[in-house]
């Protein structure tokens, strides 16, 4: 791949990626694509790679290719791929990645890429990223990438204050009306503001899931949930931030939660509920049950005690 083809590779992904046109493929996330990232998550740390490459292979067929928060599956094809030698196919999600803002020096610096990177096209990708990274930044819309931060930011003023009191309260409750109105407001004009958002304001905070957890009651309940839901359908949303939310709501009203996405210290759900129905409910917005979440958990333990497993022991 010459200099000018990856640039037109490049050019014509980062459209695909950011172009205000909608050229996705039509699919339900919800049952088309997490389900089998799901079970391709569990084979990857089961070190079963050829059996999650053909659950992500299927999911990737049906969807377009994103990253779901905690699998970010993109990258976890491109470490499939590395596993199986299919070079190519790796170096193609290494260019999805880059073009969502990660940098291709987490997979230079990683032994497992260097056949990829030393393959004639993974030289040129080396040379052309900061191609890669301007196509990135093109796609930003800084005007509101500045907005979700100042929100954010509005959305812990009085909360970080541990005197949070009375007039505190009233003035915070105030700044939560008007970003209420402001996320609706992006929610119609934009969509869902997407992790490349987070990446581009970082070290500056970007807390949607904070801001949608502070929204009054009914607005959430007729606004926000059912919006948030069309949002995981069409891949623009985590079905852990619809569940969050969602369950949030139920347990501040003394009902019990539907997703089971809050915990106790010792792991048991915060409210009683039949365990039945709160794996058919998580299955049913994209979450895994509470069996295979354990499974991965368990095995995430294992595979990296000093990351992941230095924050649990073993009956954690």
């Amino acid at each position: 791949m010459n200099n000018i083809a990856l640039k037109f590779y490049v050019f014509t992904l980062g459209i695909s990626l950011f172009s205000c046109v909608e050229k996705e493929k039509k699919c339900n996330y919800i049952k088309d694509y997490h389900p089998l990232v799901i079970k391709a998550e569990i084979a990857f740390e089961q070190k079963k790679y050829r059996k999650a490459y053909e659950f992500l292979d299927i999911a990737f067929s049906k969807c377009d290719p994103r990253n779901t928060v905690t699998y970010y599956e993109i990258d976890k094809m491109a470490k499939i791929t590395a596993h199986l030698g299919l070079v190519e196919e790796s170096l193609d999600m290494i260019i999805r990645q880059t073009t969502q803002g990660f940098t291709i020096d987490k997979y230079k610096n990683d032994t497992l890429f260097d056949k990829v990177f030393q393959s004639t096209k993974g030289i040129e990708l080396i040379k052309e990223a900061d191609l890669l990274h301007n196509e990135y930044l093109k796609g930003i819309d800084t005007s509101l990438v500045s907005k979700l931060i100042k929100m954010s930011a509005c959305d812990q003023q009085y909360r970080k204050n541990r005197n949070y009191y009375d007039e505190n309260q009233k003035q915070q409750n105030k700044l939560d009306s008007i970003n209420e109105l402001q996320l609706i407001e992006i929610f119609e004009s934009y969509g869902f503001p997407g992790e490349h958002l987070k990446r581009y304001a970082y070290p500056d905070m970007i807390r949607i899931d904070a801001i949608l957890l502070h929204t009054e009651d009914s607005i959430r309940e007729n606004y926000f949930l059912p919006k948030l839901k069309e949002f995981v359908k069409s891949g623009k949303c985590d079905p852990r931030t619809y569940a969050v939310v969602y369950d949030q709501l139920l347990i501040y009203d003394g009902l019990p939660q539907k997703y089971g996405t809050y915990n106790k210290s010792d792991g048991s759900l915060t409210s009683s509920v039949p365990l039945d129905e709160v794996n058919k409910n998580r299955i049913s917005i994209g979450l895994p049950s509470l069996k295979d979440k354990e499974t991965i958990h368990r095995l995430k333990i294992v595979n990296y005690p000093d990351t992941y497993g230095r924050f649990f022991n073993k009956n954690n």
